[in-house]
């Protein structure tokens, strides 16, 4: 067998590597929505003069204005969010946020881009409006510092440190920004306080993304709205059969939605989590026979804590 001379072999990886720039041109990023109609949240914590929450993002609906196809979005608690519309274009990574409310500011309204995947070190992007902390770099056109490739997706990191939790503010592919989706949500005064949007966890079509939060080791609900359960007034969920083999259902006399749940063993170690829209039922079938407790989360923000047998 014959084989290349080294300066041929040479010449041929150099072609190779000039032209993987061009090869990758056209190639889409992972969109920050579920494919088609399935469901997209992000959880995040949020805070105000009476401490930090938890709340729900989550794409309601397809809506057009003046001809523009957007993804709305609602949250369960935090009203001044409301009326957020994104649109994506995922040949460039590009997401672009508005709201429909005023809030004293009259770019408030206005289409601004909240995310941009195309980014490369070296390049500047507005990030105003987050709070980093005083000196590590200027709020608006920051740089970006590094980029990384975790689990196939990318993460562009930017110098300034977020002020509230002590890390890069960060662009995650598929999932978006590490401050919350709605950290542009408006345009806030100099002295205003931001709120401190953190993004706790995100969700697909009732799955967990990849992304893992610093600031809380991961955890998914940090905090609640009430420090008393929904039902502390008087039996307000109701979990059936019980002792049950394989579905527990479950029911609210009072129309709360149940969003999230989190199955809890004897130890006290969390064994599963379910997250949706609206939970109805909870199949437990692989769960081993025993004791468990149901930590359950609803739609405007509330918690209560339920047990039951599993036989």
């Amino acid at each position: 067998m014959k084989l290349m001379p080294i300066k041929k072999i040479g010449l041929v990886l150099c072609a190779i590597f000039f032209l993987l720039p061009v090869l990758s041109i056209g190639q889409p990023f992972q969109s920050i929505f579920a494919n088609g109609d399935g469901t997209t949240e992000w959880v995040y914590v949020w805070g105000d003069e009476f401490g930090r929450h938890n709340d729900t993002i989550f794409v309601q609906k397809d809506t057009v204005v003046n001809g523009i196809t957007y993804k709305k979005l609602v949250q369960s608690y935090y009203w001044q969010a409301t009326g957020q519309l994104l649109r994506e274009d995922i040949n460039t990574g590009t997401v672009w946020g508005k709201t429909l409310q005023y809030f004293g500011h009259p770019d408030d309204t206005v289409e601004r881009v909240i995310i941009r995947m195309d980014l490369n070190v070296g390049d500047t992007f507005d990030i105003s409006n987050i709070r980093l902390h005083p000196g590590t770099y200027p709020d608006s056109f920051n740089v970006v510092d590094r980029i990384r490739y975790i689990n196939g997706l990318k993460h562009i990191y930017f110098k300034g440190i977020y002020a509230t939790y002590n890390e890069p503010y960060t662009l995650i592919e598929g999932v978006g920004p590490n401050m919350a989706i709605l950290w542009k949500y408006a345009i806030k005064p100099a002295h205003a306080w931001s709120g401190g949007f953190y993004l706790l966890c995100s969700y697909k079509n009732g799955q967990k993304t990849g992304y893992e939060n610093k600031a809380y080791g991961g955890t998914c609900w940090q905090y609640t709205k009430l420090d008393k359960p929904i039902d502390a007034q008087g039996d307000e969920i109701t979990l059936y059969p019980l002792p049950a083999r394989t579905v527990v259902n479950i029911e609210s006399k009072t129309g709360q939605k149940i969003h999230k749940i989190q199955i809890i063993n004897q130890t006290g170690k969390q064994i599963k989590e379910v997250t949706a829209p609206v939970i109805t039922s909870l199949e437990i079938e692989e769960l081993p026979a025993g004791y468990y407790y149901l930590k359950m989360c609803t739609t405007d923000g509330y918690l209560t804590t339920k047990s039951i047998i599993k036989s």
